[in-house]
């Protein structure tokens, strides 16, 4: 049953006429005729009586004829709202972001998102780890997102959603100016196990990234202590011996103003990888890519990371 078959019964129930129902329709006479023989076989009844050029609905016709309106009402209004929800879509991004991404990048691109699209109304909804932002994502909350990645994403997390690492920032260990290590030329990692050390909530991609780092180099803290705020862990690390690694686009200030170190460690750390996650059914594309743009843009400006290839995974 399709629905082109039941607009041609309503039709021609309403104008009693084959050829009036057609010429309405703006298609052939035998083109109704088989839609709606095509309806009675699906239906395995007769809907109409045909007496030379005179219509009639059958008892089978007249039962059927409010719920064929019923339905085409309805398919009507579900076309309707569907279309409301694009335009409303359409003029509406809700940007899911998490640290440091908000913080440090994220200030330099979204007064270009504005002064480009003025007539987009934008919401910025902070969040504490990439694993929220998926579920906003997920519940249709959010309509694009900004994650940390341990690693460059090899696919689309979901079916619905498109993936791109946009840049990377290399972890550095940092400490006070004053720290032991900082009369070395190279640090090696096992000097780490000497000093105690600060890691963020280990739900962020940052916290995997450095336990799968001392992992891989057998070495591990004298103590660990877990801040969940950047800002404070920077402070604490200002003021004794304790150590941290940061994504070099969070302390680059600091170390710019000697208020803390970047200790020489060997072997290098990982990257952390800052990836744009968005519904696949979002509809204004040219807002995507110029947000992919511009934060790829900002992130050499904040931070001169290692720039990510910006290929698109699971399209």
């Amino acid at each position: 049953m399709e629905l082109q078959q039941i607009e041609s019964f309503i039709q021609v129930a309403k104008d009693m006429s084959f050829s009036k129902a057609a010429k309405k329709m703006y298609v052939t006479q035998s083109t109704i005729s088989a839609r709606i023989q095509k309806l009675e076989s699906d239906l395995g009844v007769l809907l109409l009586h045909r007496s030379g050029k005179e219509v009639s609905l059958s008892p089978f016709g007249k039962i059927f004829l409010p719920f064929a309106e019923q339905c085409l009402e309805a398919i009507t209004a579900a076309k309707r709202k569907l279309e409301e929800e694009k335009k409303y879509s359409a003029g509406r991004l809700r940007i899911g972001v998490t640290n440091p991404f908000s913080t440090y990048v994220f200030p330099h691109v979204l007064p270009e998102i504005y002064y480009k699209f003025p007539e987009i109304k934008i919401q910025v909804v902070s969040l504490m780890h990439s694993d929220d932002v998926f579920a906003l994502l997920r519940e249709s909350k959010i309509d694009i997102g900004f994650v940390n990645d341990t690693e460059r994403p090899k696919g689309s997390p979901m079916d619905y959603l498109s993936r791109t690492a946009l840049y990377e920032s290399p972890l550095v260990l940092v400490a006070n100016p004053a720290h032991p290590l900082g009369r070395l030329k190279s640090v090696p990692i096992s000097a780490v196990s000497q000093y105690a050390f600060i890691h963020l909530s280990t739900r962020t991609a940052q916290a995997k990234l450095v336990f799968q780092y001392f992992e891989a180099n057998q070495v591990k803290p004298a103590s660990y202590i877990e801040i969940n705020s950047v800002s404070a862990a920077k402070e604490v690390i200002k003021t004794g011996s304790i150590l941290t690694l940061l994504p070099n686009l969070v302390v680059k200030e600091e170390i710019e103003k000697r208020e803390l170190i970047r200790l020489p460690l060997v072997p290098a750390p990982p990257s952390v990888i800052t990836s744009l996650v968005y519904r696949k059914d979002y509809p204004d594309k040219e807002v995507i890519g110029f947000i992919k743009d511009k934060v790829t843009l900002a992130s050499t400006k904040t931070s001169n990371p290692k720039m990510g290839t910006g290929g698109v995974s699971g399209q």
